[in-house]
């Protein structure tokens, strides 16, 4: 048996006086549907076990009576009681069938489609041919007809002309010109972009209303129960605080389409609208301008709801960049000149959606392109949470003529990568781990209006190549395979210990450089990322901070792959000993890259001493560092001792004390260095005479010279002869006043002429010879009359 209605409470507002219209019951877990006609009245309420009442109303919206239906099958109403053919109608009631093709519904006798259907409910498409009559519903449940007789209408569906005045503020009234619309107030929504803005009259033809508080420019809208119209007229409401006498020129223009505004009275501005949906991208681009004063002109995209969301200035090529749309409808942009300026800027508003793929770590490479500025591309790729992927991107020519900005997304929306500027032809991200499984996306967003191609690559990368090596020297040797893969050597360390790292790079890895790194048992960088684009990487000295195990990492710097072999040396307390001029020579063993050594001697003001460095062969494959600095620790002279060797020539002291030679090896040199100190005599001096005998002299210790003079009158003309016994000296010849007569020559074998000299002015002349080296020996000298 059908259970009956228990009671529930139907209650209406009619005035100010509350009205018990009807009760009816069920139990609270079963079902109850509700039907409402076009004006949004009760009509039908069914419960879950079939029971049904019918409402009626008088013109005035007033209940007239509650009929309460009962049967296998019942159509209690039609929802909206007239309708054009082709309209979906709402038959309520009980008894259908959930099925659709089980249903059979006619209109005054003519069969119509079921379009969807449940037990109470169906969605009818109204047949051609249809006539005003009754709707009968048939299923397995029986047959019946609707109460009251449906009316097939012609289209009534309402159309938009105009609007008057085109540009309002809010509060000013305005006129909607159309047809189709209802008589009574409330069955026209009215909205303008947006906002709902109240009927004040209606007829068929024509709604009266205001511009609502926050209004923003865009499209007339329409609805009533027999259709809705959103593609109506524009209405251009000023945007705060600017007025309708403000705005000079309005206008339409569509996304991917250009557009002209012009403002021809100073103080004015322009405006434009256009179409956008939520989600979508946008940018605005300037082509041309004749504002004058383009820079300090503005142009404001403003949302449907009144919100800046991109501006930029009024002169040619310039970009607001992409913008995200907040919401459907009508987008404003405003042209502000500089208040005396006058002109038209012609722009084009792009539809900037990106473009959009998927790719696969370890997969094909996959291209996109852009072709409207500010568009984006944006690529997914569905990750495992603890994998490792990098990513190579290749820009064409096109694209990369301006920078680009790079990032990577989580599943939950967190940045993996945060925003890289990259401004070649070629991008790599290095190693990402992933934190978890789910869709990343790839995103690539252009600085300006650069477009063009992209090829994307996704590596999946596996775990870094690691070993362990010792602080002895002994070379270990690693690979990696796939960009993004890295080297890892871990070692035990003490506190205090110095270390040094020598990294041989083969090709083609060192060919695009790497990072290297050493981090502290405790994390924290004990060498910070240093780039190297050599074939060697040196460390340089570092002490270590605490005990236990350091780690080593070299980072590709791009995709390049290959391999490297690495030494670590535990680099033992810096040389030290003393030499004595005239002494036996001393050598200065390093025997760990970067380990350096000093020499002390002393000797007082005035003294000259000079120093020959030699390197052994290992030595000579680089240049090492040598300097001589006073006992207050102020530098006599510095050099880069190279290959074969140096020799300092003379060198008179100005302080009296210990001095130190300080040996700073270069890079990862290691050998033995000889240092030989001298304690260089008073120069020989002596008289020549022009054309009068030969002059011999004997030098005895490094870095003495030979110091001749002679009286000469001006315009006389010389020549010089100088045979010796060693070779490589340099000899000059100096004028009464100091300056050059002979420049400081050079030469390498036994005998030196020079070409005939000119002597400028009387007086004395004088003329030096200096060894190059360490040679001693002796030396004759001719200067004849020419």
């Amino acid at each position: 048996m059908r259970r009956r209605l228990l009671r529930t409470i139907h209650i209406v507002w009619i005035g100010v006086v509350l009205v018990w219209i009807g009760f009816s019951g069920v139990s609270i877990a079963d079902p109850i549907n509700y039907s409402y006609d076009e004006l949004g009245r009760l009509v039908s309420v069914v419960d879950g076990s079939g029971e049904a009442a019918v409402y009626e109303y008088d013109a005035a919206g007033n209940i007239l009576s509650i009929v309460r239906k009962s049967g296998p099958i019942s159509v209690l109403s039609v929802t909206p009681r007239q309708a054009p053919v082709n309209s979906i109608v709402t038959v309520s009631g009980y008894g259908f069938s959930s099925a659709a093709n089980e249903n059979s519904v006619t209109f005054d006798g003519v069969a119509a489609t079921v379009v969807s259907a449940s037990q109470t409910q169906l969605l009818v498409r109204v047949p051609s041919g249809a006539a005003s009559g009754l709707v009968t519903v048939s299923a397995p449940a029986g047959t019946a007809a609707s109460l009251k007789t449906f009316s097939v209408s012609v289209d009534v569906t309402p159309t938009l002309t105009s609007v008057s005045p085109t540009v309002a503020a809010p509060g000013d009234a305005i006129s909607i010109l159309g047809s189709n619309f209802q008589a009574t107030n409330e069955l026209n929504n009215l909205s303008l972009n947006l906002r709902s803005a109240f009927v004040q009259s209606s007829t068929g033809t024509t709604i009266t209303s205001s511009v609502p508080m926050g209004a923003t420019s865009g499209r007339v809208g329409v609805t009533t129960p027999f259709g809705r119209v959103d593609n109506g007229p524009d209405l251009f409401v000023p945007p705060s605080p600017y007025t309708v006498a403000s705005v000079d020129s309005v206008g339409r223009m569509n996304l991917d389409g250009p557009g002209t505004v012009a403002v021809g009275a100073a103080g004015k501005i322009g405006l434009k609208v256009f179409d956008g949906h939520f989600g979508q991208r946008a940018s605005v681009l300037m082509n041309s301008t004749t504002f004058t004063k383009c820079t300090l002109g503005s142009l404001r995209i403003l949302s449907p709801l009144g919100e800046p969301i991109a501006q930029s200035n009024l002169c040619a090529t310039s970009f607001t960049g992409s913008f995200s749309l907040p919401v459907d409808g009508s987008y404003t942009v405003l042209v502000l000149p500089e208040s005396s300026d006058t002109g038209n800027v012609s722009l084009t508003a792009y539809d900037a959606t990106d473009a959009t793929g998927t790719i696969s770590p370890g997969g094909s490479p996959v291209a996109l392109s852009t072709t409207k500025p500010g568009q984006q591309i944006s690529l997914t790729f569905a990750g495992i949470a603890s994998k490792r992927i990098s990513l190579l991107a290749g820009l064409d020519s096109s694209m990369s003529k301006a920078c680009v900005y790079f990032s990577i997304t989580s599943p939950d929306g967190s940045t993996l990568l945060p925003e890289k500027l990259s401004c070649g032809s070629t991008y790599f991200s290095g190693v990402q781990p992933l934190p978890s499984s789910g869709n990343y996306t790839i995103r690539l967003r252009p600085t300006v209006t650069n477009v063009g191609a992209v090829t994307f690559t996704l590596y999946d990368v596996p775990q870094d190549a690691t070993a362990a090596i010792s602080s002895d020297g002994t070379p270990v040797g690693l690979s990696v395979s796939t960009p993004g893969q890295r080297m890892n050597l871990t070692f035990n360390g003490i506190t205090g210990q110095k270390i040094s790292l020598v990294a041989d790079i083969a090709s083609p890895l060192w060919q695009n450089c790497e990072y290297f790194s050493i981090t502290s048992p405790d994390g924290s960088l004990l060498l910070p990322q240093k780039l190297n684009c050599n074939t060697s990487f040196f460390s340089g000295v570092i002490t270590l901070p605490s005990s236990g195990t350091y780690s080593i990492l070299l980072a590709p710097a791009s995709t390049t792959v290959g391999s490297a072999t690495f030494k670590l040396y535990t680099v033992p307390p810096d040389t030290t000993g003393t030499i004595v001029a005239n002494g036996t020579p001393i050598g200065i063993v390093v025997s760990a890259p970067g380990q350096k050594g000093s020499l002390t001697f002393s000797a007082s003001t005035g003294d000259r001493i000079s120093l020959n460095v030699s390197p052994d062969s290992s030595m000579a494959q680089a240049c090492q560092g040598v300097a001589v600095t006073n006992p207050d620790g102020s530098t006599v002279t510095s050099t880069n001792v190279c290959f074969s060797g140096f020799f300092s020539g003379a060198i008179t002291l100005a302080q009296t004390g210990t001095y130190k030679i300080q040996l700073t090896p270069s890079g990862t040199s290691m050998g033995t260095m000889t240092f030989s100190l001298y304690g260089v005599p008073p120069d020989v001096t002596g008289v020549i005479s022009i054309g009068g005998s030969a002059v011999p002299v004997t030098l005895s210790t490094p870095g003495q010279s030979a110091v001749l003079s002679f009286n000469g009158q001006a315009a006389q003309t010389v020549k010089l002869s100088v045979n010796v016994s060693k070779t490589c000296n340099y000899v000059a010849i100096y004028k009464p006043d100091g300056t050059d007569l002979l420049s400081r020559t050079m030469f390498c074998s036994s005998n030196y002429t020079s070409s005939v000299l000119t002597l400028p002015i009387t007086g004395t002349y004088q003329i030096k010879l200096t060894p190059s080296s360490t040679s001693v020996g002796s030396a004759t000298f001719n200067l004849t009359n020419q």
